[in-house]
């Protein structure tokens, strides 16, 4: 049974942060400007991630205040998501080397699963394009690890194209909404209200300056 008090906290900060994410980013100098690596041609504030980190970080504190999570899952999967937000919105705003970037998202994976091994069952890696699997335990969570920064690398490229992201991550929320995936198959009901919200200011062009 969803938590209503969640849904609800979500959907205010989230329309908190709509009302006022020009001015969080010009205060804190979020702002992506028109360069030669940049298609766009106005300033867009760079607090659009705000709206996906606090929607995931409240859907983690219902997860552990409902009891659904330990503690140091808890904190596993808190790291991981606020490292690897943190490291994301570095590229964005300073170009990070590639090299570097890969590199500690590499290690918030690793560190991150190696907090959550006692509560993972990574009994084998499947690779469906080669109907191949990998089931050599002492790699499983540095291969997890691989996929899960080969995952935000892919992401990050599909953010270059206007609006295919959010789609993207759209459908795969249905995929979970109709498939068991642990406690997963909840996260729509946190994320979607958000994803839609980015997709419609998107595709209106409110997010420019």
């Amino acid at each position: 049974m969803y938590n209503i008090f969640f849904i609800c906290l979500n959907i205010f900060l989230i329309f908190f942060t709509l009302l006022n994410y020009k001015i969080i980013a010009k205060k804190f100098n979020l702002i992506d400007r028109p360069n030669k690596t940049n298609i766009h041609k106005k300033n867009i504030p760079l607090a659009g991630g705000l709206f996906i980190i606090l929607s995931l970080i409240i859907w983690l504190f219902s997860l552990f205040f409902l009891d659904i999570i330990y503690f140091r899952e808890f904190i596993g999967y808190f790291i991981l998501i606020s490292f690897s937000f943190f490291i994301n919105f570095l590229d964005d705003k300073s170009n990070l080397d590639p090299l570097k970037r890969i590199f500690f998202l590499f290690l918030v994976s690793l560190i991150s699963l190696s907090i959550l091994e006692p509560y993972l069952e990574i009994n084998k890696i499947y690779f469906i394009n080669f109907d191949k699997s990998i089931t050599t335990s002492d790699l499983n969570i540095f291969l997890f690890a691989v996929c899960i920064v080969i995952l935000q690398v892919i992401f990050n490229l599909m953010d270059g194209i206007n609006g295919l992201l959010k789609l993207y991550s759209v459908c795969l929320l249905l995929i979970f909404a109709f498939k068991d995936y642990l406690f997963f198959n909840d996260l729509i009901f946190y994320i979607f209200p958000t994803l839609l919200i980015l997709i419609i200011l998107n595709f209106q062009k409110i997010f420019y300056f």
